[in-house]
């Protein structure tokens, strides 16, 4: 069985690899895994429910000029490389029509707490359990 962190792993590098093939500027992936507990009281029996859903979001920016946004919950290599298309297509109309954009110079901060230099190239997550090291 594949743990959420390496099925994040395997889809970020099909993502960043077809957005790079496709010549996007840059491209992010995030897998959300949303968890729901449901408590209800019917006729004075309490009662609780669970659910858990994971998906991906994929963005792009396509010659500094357009983004574009896709998601899917269907979480396999190929469906990966088809919304990251999506998206793609999406970043590339926008482009017709937007203006340049400049991206973050800087720092910005994970959600862990690290702050990361936005030129700094990371793997998808350190061994330490920062974001980017």
């Amino acid at each position: 069985m594949t743990s959420t962190r390496d099925l994040g792993e395997q889809l970020t590098k099909v993502c960043l690899e077809t957005a790079s093939r496709d010549n996007a500027t840059y491209a992010d992936f995030r897998l959300v895994n949303t968890m729901v507990e449901t408590v209800s009281m019917i006729n004075e029996n309490p009662a609780t429910e669970e659910s858990n859903d994971l998906g991906a979001g994929i963005r792009v920016l396509y010659q500094n000029a357009g983004w574009g946004y896709a998601g899917t919950d269907e979480l396999d290599p190929e469906n990966i490389r088809e919304t990251t298309r999506k998206a793609l297509a999406l970043a590339r109309g926008a482009a017709k029509i937007g203006s340049k954009v400049a991206l973050a110079k800087g720092f910005y901060e994970c959600a862990n707490g690290d702050e990361v230099r936005a030129s700094q190239r990371c793997d998808w997550w350190d061994e330490g359990g920062g974001c980017c090291g």
